[in-house]
């Protein structure tokens, strides 16, 4: 029979919850950077800047325009789009302003 002694077992006991705790950090911190909560309020009052809102794993998402990372994921699903809009948001919708973006925004999910 192995016998660990109570300081070893004490030790892999630390690591193993570090190594745990930090696994954790990692998951959530890469979660909370693809989907943030959002609503129109979040987006300043501006008229130059150039937004794509598209498709991104099969949810609506706002890019800032020649952005690879969406700047934010909205939770309506593209698939209970019509289709139109499902073609449009494939393609990507460049949008310029806020004012356009929260117009586009409630369209879609109004």
């Amino acid at each position: 029979m192995f016998y660990i002694k109570k300081k070893n077992y004490l030790l892999i006991s630390i690591v193993f919850a570090i190594i745990t705790a930090v696994l954790t950090f990692l998951f959530i911190q890469n979660s909370t950077n693809t989907i943030k909560a959002f609503s129109l309020g979040d987006i300043k009052k501006d008229s130059s800047t150039v937004f794509v809102v598209k498709d991104y794993e099969g949810k609506v998402a706002i890019f800032l325009k020649n952005e690879a990372k969406p700047f934010v994921v909205l939770d309506t699903m593209t698939t209970v789009l019509p289709q139109e809009d499902i073609a449009s948001l494939e393609k990507g919708i460049e949008v310029q302003g806020s004012d356009a973006l929260r117009e586009l925004i409630e369209d879609l999910t109004s």
